[in-house]
């Protein structure tokens, strides 16, 4: 399975919205078990989006975090944007560097 990094730019989702989100995704059990590694939410500065990058084990993966989560996003008002999914090459994590294309890792501290 080819892991993807997946990028939502949502325009008008505020941080109340995002942690209503994550609150009812915990209630429905949509984080558990979904095949998502890691996840990383910001609100850019610049336009005031909130910016959410999620590292999935597979699309296959996605596609089922996705079915959980659109029904969220509806009933909080949040538009529908089309993320950015984009196959990942590597991971660097607490100093460790893990190279997907060539599927081994080592340290780099």
């Amino acid at each position: 399975m080819k892991k993807i990094m997946v990028i939502f730019d949502v325009p008008d989702m505020t941080l109340k919205q995002y942690e209503k989100s994550v609150e009812d995704l915990k209630l429905t059990g949509g984080l558990s078990s979904s095949g998502q590694l890691y996840h990383v939410a910001g609100q850019d500065p610049n336009t005031g989006n909130l910016v959410v990058t999620d590292v999935f084990e597979s699309e296959e993966a996605f596609n089922r975090f996705s079915d959980k989560l659109m029904p969220v996003l509806k009933k909080l008002g949040v538009t529908h944007v089309k993320p950015q999914i984009i196959p990942v090459h590597n991971i660097i994590l607490n100093g460790s560097y893990f190279l997907y294309e060539k599927s081994y890792a080592y340290n780099i501290k």
